[in-house]
């Protein structure tokens, strides 16, 4: 329903991670993404996705990964919080 109502998707995922066990974050975003796609709208995570960024230049593995997989997803955007807002390489990131 609420896929249906609104214009555009935001996953915020710690928020997510505070309603549902954690481990299923990861299942229930790919589920959500998929039915943005089937609906034609827009969809967004928010996550930490860079957050080692905020020290070092250049992001863990793991990152890297988190990354790769809700671009595989097709998510129409990936949002960062504290690596570009008070980071010390914001244009790395």
């Amino acid at each position: 329903d609420i896929c249906n109502a609104a214009d555009a998707i935001m996953i915020a995922r710690g928020d997510l991670g505070t309603a549902i066990p954690f481990e299923q974050v990861p299942i229930v975003q790919e589920r959500i993404v998929k039915m943005c796609r089937s609906l034609g709208k827009p969809c967004l995570v928010s996550t930490h996705f860079l957050e080692s960024m905020t020290m070092y230049p250049t992001p863990t593995r793991a990152e890297v990964a988190d990354i790769t997989e809700a671009v595989f997803q097709r998510t129409d955007a990936l949002i960062l919080t504290s690596e570009t807002a008070s980071g010390r390489f914001p244009f790395k990131s």
